[in-house]
């Protein structure tokens, strides 16, 4: 009798993965029609988190259409996504997608990444001890100051503007993420905390509740002197922005600061009427008050902050949508 041959077992385990692999392509391929996708940020991320929540918003109302957020290392990576048609939507912050669309050596009638509309913003939050001292920036002179991450939004920024101010070599930046920093500002080995984030900050106002702190003015008042006036001129990605009062425990006074936008960016070739419907879902009272109740970060987020400075390419839908609701 013939011995029947038995195959190994990592044979097996093998081809079972490569015939799961091969099924859930083919499926991909089979629903790209009637699948969005919507690129966030990292896993936790404030971008990652509303991008989610977009997506269940927008699947309770579309039965069609399966939109599905989709993780990413940020901005870029996105912007990337719907240049090469992996994402039909995005978010992006200001300064990427400024540089993705106006710096980009690519054919501009070949690009695919449009502007839909302007979400909510990241704003600067110069931290010190409520005891502190330190009063303005210039009295940063020679301390050491948490700047953020290296490569950082938030170290970014904070090199442009001291440098604008002439104090980047006067100060020792500090690299380090804002959770970290904060605890070394409590410990004493930094002097200030400079971030970038949604306002208000819950990890700010934990710290608060124990450590009594202070934000500082990056302006004296709206900016107006040929400095920041240049600041804001050699990059026109930051917004002029104020901070108002109450939202921290003891901020009793208007912050005057530096915000960056958090973009909508879409693909060109998306429908009008999926486009305008799509807004016409998340910025109805209803949907726009669940959401700034669930993230704090977002209270911004409303009509009459949906235009950006920035003269960037917008899809059809999104003008005719804003023209008929501004």
């Amino acid at each position: 009798m013939i011995k029947k041959q038995q195959w190994p077992i990592w044979i097996i385990i093998a081809c079972t993965v490569l015939v799961a692999v091969f099924l859930f392509e083919s499926k991909e391929q089979k629903n790209s029609g009637t699948t969005i996708f919507f690129g966030g940020g990292p896993q936790g991320s404030t971008a990652h988190n509303i991008a989610e929540e977009l997506t269940k918003i927008l699947n309770r109302q579309n039965t069609l259409l399966t939109f599905r957020s989709k993780q990413s290392a940020g901005s870029f990576e996105n912007l990337q996504g719907i240049e090469k048609g992996r994402l039909q939507f995005a978010l992006a912050n200001a300064e990427d997608g400024y540089n993705q669309i106006k710096n980009s050596s690519i054919d501009k009638s070949k690009q695919q990444s449009v502007l839909l509309v302007r979400l909510f913003g990241s704003y600067v939050q110069l931290i010190v001890p409520k005891s502190s001292p330190v009063k303005t920036p210039e009295d940063l002179i020679h301390k050491r100051v948490a700047i953020g991450s290296s490569g950082s939004d938030s170290s970014s920024c904070a090199k442009r503007y001291f440098k604008a101010l002439g104090l980047w070599h006067q100060i020792t930046p500090i690299y380090v993420g804002y959770e970290r920093a904060l605890q070394e500002l409590i410990d004493g080995s930094v002097e200030a905390v400079w971030f970038m984030s949604g306002f208000p900050n819950e990890t700010i106002r934990e710290f608060n509740r124990n450590y009594p702190l202070r934000l500082v003015n990056l302006w004296d008042g709206i900016p107006t002197s040929d400095t920041s006036k240049k600041f804001y001129q050699d990059f026109p990605f930051y917004e002029i922005s104020v901070l108002r009062p109450n939202v921290y425990r003891g901020q009793n006074d208007l912050i005057f600061t530096i915000g960056m936008p958090t973009l909508w960016f879409a693909d060109k070739d998306l429908s009008d009427e999926l486009v305008y419907e799509t807004l016409t879902t998340i910025f109805s009272q209803e949907t726009l008050e669940h959401i700034r109740s669930t993230y704090p970060a977002t209270q911004e987020m409303g009509l009459i902050n949906t235009l950006t400075k920035m003269p960037l390419p917008m899809h059809p839908a999104a003008v005719k949508f804003l023209r008929e609701h501004l």
